[in-house]
Parts: C-alpha cells; structure tokens; sequence
C-alpha cells in the first residue's frame, strides 16, 4: 500500500465512503484543512524571494479618478454646490444693478465673490 492509499483510508474511515457536499459542504473544507499538506509532497519547494520569474514587473498605472477617491458622485455635488453659489452671486448683482448701482459697486461685489 502506498502512502497515498494509507491516506485515503484514513479519511473513508474518518468520514465514510460517501459525502454529501449538500448535507455537510464543511467536511470538504475539514478534509482539505487535515490532509492537504500530505498531498503536497515530502519536499518543499525552495524559496524564491518572492519574485517572479524574469525579474520585478513593472508597477501598475497610477489610480484613475476612483482609485484617488474623487467619485463621479462628489463631482455632481461640487458643481451644484457652485451652480447654487454662482446663481447667488447673479442675483445680488441683478439686485444691486436694480437698484441703480453703479458699475464700480458690481465690480467689487464680483471681485469680493472670487474670494
């Protein structure tokens, strides 16, 4: 008997010679968790620093807009946030040219609202 034999008998002795994944889906996990690494071979393999072969990959693109955690969303908001300010701005320049402002009064009113 080999040893992988000796291994499978052990887990039809432990679980019995059928599951079913449905009742009991957890077993295959447990089975996997127990028995894995005596599967895997006698011999590890040796390390490699980690790198891949042909050497370090090149890095991956700068995030786009999302990755920067600027949403289409809050762009929406800021422009009508600005659309709400600007039309203010408009209206007390209506208001003052109504009132018969003069032009030097607009332009420091439009001057104070770059601020």
């Amino acid at each position: 008997m080999n040893k992988n034999e000796k291994y499978i008998k052990e887990v039809i002795k432990r679980y019995g010679h059928v599951i079913n994944l449905k009742q009991t889906p957890y077993l295959l996990i447990e089975i996997v968790r127990n028995f894995g690494p005596v599967f895997e071979g006698d011999e590890p393999e040796p390390p490699d620093g980690g790198l891949p072969c042909g050497g370090v990959p090149q890095p991956p693109p700068p995030p786009g807009p999302e990755g920067r955690g600027i949403r289409r969303l809050d762009l929406v908001e800021q422009i009508a946030e600005l659309t709400a300010v600007i039309a203010q701005l408009n209206a007390k320049v209506d208001g003052l040219l109504a009132q018969g402002a003069t032009t030097k009064a607009v332009s420091k009113t439009r001057r104070a609202a770059r601020k």
